[in-house]
């Protein structure tokens, strides 16, 4: 896999001028000549390898600041669900009232 590239790096290779026009064209026939299997199964290891790359280049600092900005975005979900809940359970007892003013006239 290490002469198939995808299309996006093909571009920034490109136009960073590591590689040719012709190289470029070269690579991006290897790519469309690729069964839709093999670029599937290509995306995942990209995805793979992006994610990890992703991990180690972050500081320690960095990554707890990640986590905690994902614990905060979390609890105001969560929140966010509380309150509906409740308000749904406060109509259930207004509705559950009503029914039974209604029933005991």
């Amino acid at each position: 896999m290490s002469d198939i590239k995808h299309p996006n790096e093909i571009d920034v290779l490109y136009n960073s001028g590591q590689i040719t026009l012709l190289e470029s064209n070269v690579l991006r026939e290897t790519w469309n000549n690729l069964k839709s299997e093999e670029k599937f199964e290509y995306k995942k290891y990209m995805r793979i390898e992006d994610d990890t790359r992703i991990i180690n280049d972050m500081t320690d600092v960095q990554l707890l600041r990640s986590i905690a900005q994902n614990m905060r975005n979390s609890l105001k979900v969560q929140r966010s669900t509380n309150g509906w809940i409740t308000f749904m359970g406060v109509l259930q007892l207004i509705s559950l009232i009503g029914i039974l003013i209604a029933v005991s006239s």
